[in-house]
């Protein structure tokens, strides 16, 4: 910044006043009310909207990926509902060769997982990288499919944000620095620097996982995450208490081989998003590659075989603030 002539001093004070009269309009609660009172808003959310950006690059050994995901979406029904979309961009290398990768996907996952829908809208590689060049891929394209359980995108899945992470966010992280309330988009928000509290992480997933009688294995998540250094960021409405943005980097620390990884999700419409149902028209996959082709909620069926329009170059596709 340019240094002001000596004349100006007192302009930058009274300038300096201004923006923090605009930025912290007050103290507010203290953090551990505001998390506490956040953790309560997202226990009980229903429905909401969301949009963000992922930035993954992982090196292993001579290969590398490096990908941008932009995602947009909308969970229901207290998650058990989600409607994902994702943009991705990346390289992928190896010890000969660079490709350029280029997709979109669109995810509907209903009934907890039970019923899941794909659809790839875009798939280029350049050059043609073989594991995204397969038939079954191709025969993904610009239609929407019917998963069986052994076939659906859990990673999709997994990036997909529910109450339970919105919860997590705020019981399960130590806030490092309290920047008070801030004005946002026209409204006040508390805003926070936090990192993980291990301890507090162990005992919510000790209880994830009681609830849904699966076994935990405290050591196993400890030195999972000793491999990252995880800082945060969260901005929780100062009205309604909702958690509104959160962004992580997650950075490998020294030794660990883990992949560097850095995102935020904005959420909007909170108990206002629009419902989620199947796609009216979508077909069953199977693994013969001869789909039985089902409308809407009808399970009766009739055979048909593949598009004969998929091209030879890959077209397939990923889907945030």
């Amino acid at each position: 910044m340019n240094e002001l002539p000596m004349r100006y001093p007192l302009l930058l004070v009274g300038a300096s006043v201004l923006v923090l009269t605009a930025c912290v309009s007050h103290q507010g609660l203290p953090a551990d009310q505001v998390l506490k009172k956040a953790a309560g808003v997202g226990q009980n959310l229903e429905s909401a909207d969301f949009d963000g950006v992922v930035d993954f690059n992982w090196k292993q050994g001579a290969a590398s990926y490096m990908f941008h995901l932009i995602l947009n979406g909308t969970l229901n029904n207290a998650g058990r509902d989600t409607q994902l979309g994702v943009a991705a961009t990346g390289t992928i290398r190896d010890a000969t060769q660079s490709y350029d990768i280029d997709a979109n996907v669109q995810t509907i996952s209903l009934d907890n997982g039970e019923n899941v829908y794909l659809k790839l809208d875009k798939l280029d590689t350049s050059p043609a990288y073989p594991p995204l060049s397969g038939k079954q891929l191709l025969s993904f394209m610009n239609r929407w499919w019917k998963l069986p359980s052994d076939k659906k995108p859990a990673d999709a899945q997994a990036i997909t944000p529910d109450p339970r992470l919105l919860r997590a966010q705020t019981e399960i992280v130590s806030v490092t620095s309290d920047h008070g309330i801030r004005s946002v988009d026209g409204h006040n928000v508390y805003m926070y620097d936090v990192t993980i509290d291990h301890a507090k992480l162990a005992a919510f997933l000790r209880t994830l996982a009681t609830q849904n009688a699966q076994a935990f294995d405290e050591s196993q998540t400890e030195a999972f995450w000793q491999m990252f250094d995880a800082k945060g960021s969260l901005e929780i409405n100062a009205d309604t208490f909702a958690i509104e943005q959160l962004t992580w980097k997650l950075e490998p620390t020294k030794g660990s081989e883990v992949p560097a990884i850095t995102f935020t999700i904005h959420f909007s419409n909170q108990n206002h998003a629009a419902n989620i149902a199947a796609p009216p028209d979508y077909t069953v996959y199977t693994s013969t590659l001869l789909p039985q082709t089902e409308a809407s909620q009808s399970e009766a069926s009739a055979s048909s075989s593949i598009s004969s329009g998929a091209s030879s170059r890959v077209t397939s596709s990923f889907s945030s603030r």
